[in-house]
Formats: C-alpha cells, structure tokens, sequence
C-alpha cells in the first residue's frame, strides 16, 4: 500500500521575542492543552524529556483515537510532534532561530500523509499562523513587563 506524504504549508515570521522566551511560551501552551485533554499537569522539564499521550482528532466528520508524541525537544532552538491516527499521521516541526537579542524568526512547518491542502485552505492556515504568532507576542511582552518570564 503507498502512503503520500504532502508538505502542508508552513510559516516563516519574526517575532520580537528571545528564542527562550518564545520556546518556553510554546511549551507552556503544550502543557495547558495536554491538562486539558488528560487532566495531567506537566512540567516543562518533563515535556522537554519528550511525553506520549491519548486524545481525539476530526477527521473529515468523524472522530478518531489518536496517540499525540511529543518527542524530546532541543531547548530554545526545536519541537517536533507527531498526531497517530489509524492510516493517517502528522508532524509538525517548529523552529526557533535566535536574530538578534530580542528577536527571533519562528519557522513552522506540518507534514501528513493521505490529506491535501486546497488554495483557500493554505491561505486560512497562513493567516490563523500570523494570528497566533502575535497573540503569543503580546502575550510574552506581558509578561516580560510585568517580570513573569519563564
């Protein structure tokens, strides 16, 4: 049986955060949805050594069983994870590479086998990325203005 593996769209942006302020910012999220889905609290420390859980993931109308690794990271610079899911599987890669001292370009690329992108999907993920990049921004400047950095 051939399984295609399609290159989704990815995002490229630069945020004016520190890589480890972004990178740590990330994991936290990571840690409130894995909460939220398994009712486990995590410590980045524990995340960072890598963490497989259960969860549920649409596809098409159903709902599928699906196994979520979260594999072990490279600190401030890389976060790979997989979705596994009967014929289906995702990974998704995000980059962090340091510019300057406060400024770091984020690189975001996803891979799944057996699923295509049309143009107006590409485009929707495109714009929910550059949504999310500046929301997670604003949220780490807060925090760095009111001192409570990771």
């Amino acid at each position: 049986m051939f399984i295609e593996v399609i290159e989704l769209p990815s995002y490229k942006g630069t945020l004016n955060v520190t890589a480890h302020e972004l990178y740590i910012a990330l994991l936290e999220q990571s840690i409130a949805e894995i909460k939220q889905i398994t009712g486990k609290e995590l410590t980045i420390d524990e995340l960072e050594k890598g963490y497989k859980y259960k969860a549920k993931k649409q596809v098409g109308k159903e709902i599928k069983d699906a196994t979520v690794h979260f594999k072990k990271t490279e600190p401030d610079r890389r976060i790979h994870v997989t979705y596994s899911l009967e014929r289906y599987f995702y990974e998704m890669n995000y980059i962090l590479t340091p510019l300057s001292e406060d400024s770091t370009e984020f690189s975001y690329s996803q891979t799944m086998n057996n699923e295509k992108m049309n143009f107006i999907q590409k485009m929707m993920f495109e714009n929910k990325m550059k949504r999310w990049m500046k929301a997670l921004e604003k949220v780490i400047l807060n925090k760095r203005r009111t001192g409570n950095v990771g």
